[in-house]
């Protein structure tokens, strides 16, 4: 059983690279990301997930708030929000936990 769905360019390969960048590269023993796409009727619900370093309250407090990373660089988080907001009037959902990893998720009309 096959689905048809378009998801916008540049909407999974920043999260991805994301949770291996701030998440698995920080572990000593390394880590996983997993990307899973589910069926959802009308739309397709996209989760990357790792078992990273996960991320503080403080910078999933600047993130839902709109403000830049505290590195100020790379365009993966922000970006990727803006741009699902404008095609689809939601944007990511992310969810941490420190120590135990990051999932986002977004929904793709199909």
């Amino acid at each position: 059983m096959g689905m048809e769905v378009m998801i916008p360019p540049l909407s999974i390969q920043p999260l991805v690279e994301n949770a291996v960048r701030h998440g698995i590269l920080k572990r000593a023993q390394g880590g996983e990301v997993r990307i899973r796409i589910v069926d959802r009727g009308e739309y397709a619900e996209v989760t990357i997930a790792d078992n990273g370093v996960g991320v503080e309250e403080s910078a999933m407090r600047r993130f839902r708030d709109g403000q830049a990373s505290e590195e100020g660089r790379g365009i993966g988080l922000g970006n990727t929000d803006r741009r699902l907001k404008q095609i689809y009037g939601r944007g990511l959902r992310v969810d941490s936990t420190p120590g135990q990893g990051t999932t986002v998720s977004f929904s793709a009309k199909k």
